[in-house]
């Protein structure tokens, strides 16, 4: 897996594990990959904001501030870098911006809802190469 860039990186391996992982037994089974399959490739749009949702809520808290989500891009940025040997930065400012959009009530926080909405809203986004210098 090192081709890939998981071993030097395995943020968004492990993320995508535990968000499929429904019944948390540190397994994938049949079911759990049968149906994350199914939601993204036949899914509502809503569905598919769901799993993207979760991909962000790093502490499965039903939410996410400004530094989990910073978390989260840098660490998928890291990711990209790895496999493509760029070295693509995260431009803050723009992340915070992406953020306040999402954060509709302005709590400093993000619940899936807003998600959903800000992304109903404007489908772009989450154009990742915006957020890249």
């Amino acid at each position: 897996m090192g081709l890939l860039g998981i071993d030097s990186n395995p943020f968004i391996a492990n993320r995508i594990f535990e968000v499929v992982d429904t019944d948390k037994d540190d397994h994938i089974n049949f079911v759990e990959f049968v149906t994350i399959m199914d939601t993204m490739i036949h899914g509502e749009q809503d569905e598919k904001y769901e799993y993207s949702f979760a991909l962000f809520d790093i502490y499965d808290s039903g939410y996410f501030g400004f530094e989990e989500f910073k978390e989260s891009i840098s660490k998928f940025i890291a990711h990209f870098n790895s496999m493509t040997g760029s070295h693509a930065k995260v431009d803050t400012e723009f992340l915070q911006e992406i953020f306040e959009k999402m954060d509709s009530n302005k709590d400093g926080l993000v619940y899936e809802d807003e998600f959903k909405e800000a992304l109903k809203q404007d489908p772009g986004l989450f154009q990742w190469f915006e957020l890249l210098n």
